[in-house]
């Protein structure tokens, strides 16, 4: 391949970035799978400011605030949606060098990336870096695996993973009903009848997805556990003590009657202490 055909194919490349960014900003309206909220809290300094851990010396700015009464008009996400997950995120701004407009980014990147890869999010989020790369015929792949490796962006995509089991519950149920309509002999369409071979597997199917677990594993931890050890170690250091005072008592010339009348109660423990532990 040489300069020119490599150059046609950079443009072709550019041409279709610029044309799928700007199909999925849709002018800052993007249409994503959260119901639309367009109700804004008017969030000030002094309302985040009741947010931040104390001790954290991030700093608040009007711009800061700016940006996020107007995360819908600027990202397409909801508006009211985003301003909670931020505040309930401000216990995070804090250790050196994290402010809360890279807790903001990270966030908005991550709900981002649930709907586009991981390049249109970051040029969402970075429309003005995003074009002045594009412009100048520079890649943005190194860009965004360098925003991708944030600790806080790690962790706020790792909490958006749902278990698939959660996600596609709803086919579970789909896939059962078809088995059953199977196992009665009725197929994909109404008139159509199975073959009896179809209904025999069905019907195993059926009792497959809907049978109980043949296992079950306990796990069983055998031995003291912390708070009856706590209990025994007070015990032993309450014994010495009361040797000690007997011993003081005996060398004062106290008679021997004198030494054992302390008084003592006596607490049954037995209700304290457990052999077994079931987990």
């Amino acid at each position: 391949m040489n300069e020119d055909e490599e150059y046609k194919q950079f443009l072709k490349w550019k041409k279709m970035q610029n044309t799928e960014i700007e199909d999925v900003m849709n002018e800052g309206k993007l249409v994503i799978g959260h119901p639309v909220v367009d109700e804004s809290q008017n969030i000030t300094i002094e309302k985040l400011k009741e947010y931040l851990p104390k001790g954290t010396s991030a700093k608040l700015s009007q711009s800061i605030v700016d940006e996020i009464n107007s995360i819908q008009e600027t990202s397409g996400l909801p508006q009211e949606y985003m301003e909670e997950r931020i505040m309930s995120k401000m216990h995070m701004v804090k250790g050196k060098g994290v402010t809360v407009k890279k807790m903001v980014d990270a966030l908005k990147y991550s709900e981002l990336c649930k709907h586009y890869t991981n390049e249109k999010a970051w040029a969402i989020i970075r429309p003005t870096e995003y074009k002045r790369l594009v412009d100048n015929g520079q890649f943005i792949a190194s860009h965004v695996s360098s925003f991708e490796s944030r600790p806080m962006v790690q962790q706020f995509k790792k909490e958006a993973i749902l278990d698939p089991a959660i996600e596609y519950r709803p086919f579970y149920h789909e896939a059962m009903m078809v088995n059953v309509n199977l196992m009665r002999g009725i197929g994909a369409k109404e008139d159509d009848r199975v073959s009896a071979t179809v209904q025999q597997l069905a019907s195993r199917q059926v009792l497959d997805m809907t049978a109980p677990d043949r296992e079950n594993t306990i796990n069983i931890n055998v031995g003291q556990t912390d708070e009856s050890k706590a209990k025994e170690d007070e015990t032993i250091d309450e014994l010495r003590k009361i040797g000690l005072q007997q011993q003081q008592l005996i060398a004062m010339g106290k008679s021997v009657t004198d030494v054992q009348a302390l008084n003592l109660t006596v607490t049954s423990v037995e209700d304290d202490i457990e052999d077994a532990e079931v987990l």
